[in-house]
């Protein structure tokens, strides 16, 4: 179950770095985020992924 947790948080922080400008290729850029609220998006995916990482460390080698 941990594992399959830390999977998920690890995909979810994916998505959210790669979602952070929120832009669509410059035609929308008055609906793009400012650069700190993508810099909080980037800090929070990878907040998220990393925490996900040690979650499926510490499932995969813990003693069995």
């Amino acid at each position: 179950m941990v594992s399959a947790f830390g999977g998920i948080l690890v995909m979810i922080g994916f998505m959210m770095i790669a979602g952070s400008a929120n832009d669509c290729d410059g035609r929308c850029i008055e609906n793009a985020n400012t650069l700190s609220e993508m810099a909080l998006l980037v800090f929070l995916g990878l907040t998220t992924t990393a925490i996900g990482g040690i979650m499926l460390y510490i499932d995969n080698n813990g003693e069995r």
